[in-house]
């Protein structure tokens, strides 16, 4: 049902003919900064292989300005690179003068197709120290994959109130003790 490419810089034209199918037939697809902007051969491109997909268009200027809003909550992260919407629709933008797009959706055929213009490095601190971020990020990604409509079979709960921590641990093991 959905397809997460984190850091994915290269896409082939073989791979961009099928994450467009797979969102054309119902699928939904989750990028983060700069998807696509190499082809197949890491070769830079004028416009990302992905583009089109998510509706986005590449250059402008870019917002520096650390903050983003959606709806009338801020999120405390930065977009991360100038685009602007050429066809999706932008839920959240930067607080600067430039309103950057900084959360995007396109509906493509039956599925959708969402683009993290987020610079999301800071997330670990965020989650680490159970912010006020880490909950709207959170939010944001349950929001997401509640319109892919995948949901948790199980919801995991610290007594505390705050999500659990899985991750980079002192055991280095992939479990956060």
């Amino acid at each position: 049902k959905v397809l997460i490419l984190p850091q994915s810089f290269a896409i082939s034209d073989k791979e961009r003919a099928e994450i467009e199918a797979f969102v054309k037939a119902g699928g939904t697809v989750i990028a983060d900064t700069s998807a696509g902007i190499l082809d197949g051969k890491c070769r830079k491109q004028p416009q990302g292989m992905l583009d089109t997909l998510f509706g986005i268009k590449r250059g402008g200027k870019t917002d520096t300005t650390l903050g983003v809003k959606m709806g009338n909550e801020e999120i405390n992260l930065q977009a991360a690179e100038p685009v602007t919407a050429a066809g999706a629709t932008a839920l959240a933008t930067s607080l600067g003068d430039s309103q950057t797009p900084a959360v995007l959706r396109n509906q493509s055929g039956k599925g959708l197709a969402w683009y993290l213009n987020l610079d999301l490095r800071p997330y670990d601190n965020e989650r680490i120290f159970h912010t006020a971020g880490e909950k709207q990020i959170r939010a944001l990604l349950g929001t997401i994959l509640g319109e892919a409509d995948l949901k948790p079979q199980y919801t995991v709960t610290l007594a505390s109130g705050a999500a659990p921590n899985i991750g980079r641990g002192s055991t280095g093991c992939g479990v956060g003790m």
